[in-house]
């Protein structure tokens, strides 16, 4: 499989029962579906998608298979960090998801004083064009999405997702999308790119930050001078080729609140 390039998105929603007015998710929510459809990802993760929003986007995304779970009861109930591939490109081996907590195997447990409850979902997959599921043929996708007010949670959740990747082993490529709630250099992102497990798609494409910002949250207004708190990580195994934040926008209106972040990626042979 060295070599095989896979486009990545990792994309916050916003969640659809927001009272955000004119920005609500029924008038943005063909929008948002058009803009990953255009992205052509091989895999998106979203964050903060309940279960009719990821019916909505799949409507523009023909060819897509959905992999999601409610944080609240592991089935259909509250917000998703789903996952979604390109059945033409990818074939899943296997799934599942954990809890942000002490007990992650719980569905809806809390812990390190979070205000939501927080969960992660990933995806075992393979390239349709590989026989077999070798563990050479195989990569694992996580996407999360940490708590926006404790600390301990985020860096708890951090601690916890990369203990999940580092249990893999040190051969499996694998991938990590997500809605972080903290900036580049703080704890949680410390904790995942320690030793160099993961590294930071975003900067290894832009070592020196760009001029005019690099944020990723800008509230529906379209700033790019806040924090960059949507990542996507890596292990080694691959290459940045590029990435970009998505700024697009129709008539002053955005798909989210969140701009999308992409990344080109290719296994190193």
């Amino acid at each position: 499989m060295a070599d095989y390039p896979i486009r990545v998105v990792t994309f916050n929603v916003r969640c659809g029962t927001a009272n955000d007015g004119t920005n609500a998710w029924p008038h943005r929510k063909d929008f948002a579906g058009a803009k990953l459809a255009g992205l052509s990802a091989d895999v998106i993760g979203l964050q903060e998608c309940y279960d009719y929003q990821g019916r909505d986007v799949l409507a523009s995304l023909p060819g897509y298979a959905f992999v999601g779970a409610g944080r609240e009861d592991g089935r259909d109930k509250g917000e998703m960090s789903a996952v979604l591939y390109r059945t033409d490109r990818l074939r899943e081996v296997a799934h599942g998801h954990f809890w942000i907590s002490d007990t992650p195997h719980l569905p809806g447990s809390r812990a390190w004083e979070t205000n939501c409850t927080r969960m992660a979902t990933w995806v075992a997959l393979r390239p349709t064009s590989t026989d077999g599921d070798t563990p050479a043929s195989i990569f694992h996708v996580f996407n999360t999405h940490l708590d926006h007010r404790s600390a301990p949670a985020r860096e708890n959740g951090a601690r916890l997702i990369r203990a999940r990747i580092e249990a893999l082993g040190p051969a499996m490529p694998a991938i990590l999308t997500g809605d972080f709630n903290a900036r580049p250099g703080d704890p949680p992102y410390a904790a995942l790119v320690a030793g160099g497990l993961l590294r930071d798609a975003w900067r290894a494409a832009h070592p020196s930050p760009l001029p005019g910002g690099e944020g990723t949250f800008h509230a529906f207004d379209g700033t790019v001078n806040r924090e960059r708190i949507d990542w996507i990580l890596t292990t080694p195994h691959w290459e940045v080729a590029d990435a970009r934040i998505d700024r697009s926008s129709r008539a002053g209106r955005y798909p989210s609140d969140h701009f999308a972040v992409v990344a080109d990626l290719r296994l190193r042979g």
